[in-house]
C-alpha cells in the first residue's frame, strides 16, 4: 500500500445516535473526524476529537423536521 493509498483510507466506526438511540455505522476520515448519517430520523454526525477527554460532536438536522426531544 502506498503512502497516498493509506492518506485516502476510511475506517468504519459505530455509534449511537444521539438524537434518536439507533445505533449508526460511519466512518473515519484522514483528519480523524467521524461522519455518520441515522438510518431512522436522517440526522447528519460529525464527531471530531479535541483531546484526551474531549470529543465534539455536531448534529445537523435536515431542513423541514425537528429535533427528537427525549425525556
Amino acid at each position: 500500500m502506498t503512502t497516498q493509498e493509506k492518506k485516502n483510507t476510511w475506517t468504519v466506526v459505530q455509534m449511537y445516535c444521539p438524537n434518536c438511540g439507533t445505533l449508526n455505522v460511519g466512518y473515519k476520515d484522514q483528519e480523524g473526524r467521524n461522519h455518520f448519517q441515522c438510518k431512522k430520523c436522517t440526522v447528519v454526525m460529525v464527531r471530531s476529537y479535541k483531546n484526551r477527554r474531549h470529543d465534539i460532536i455536531e448534529l445537523t438536522v435536515p431542513q423541514g423536521m425537528d429535533r427528537v426531544r427525549q425525556r
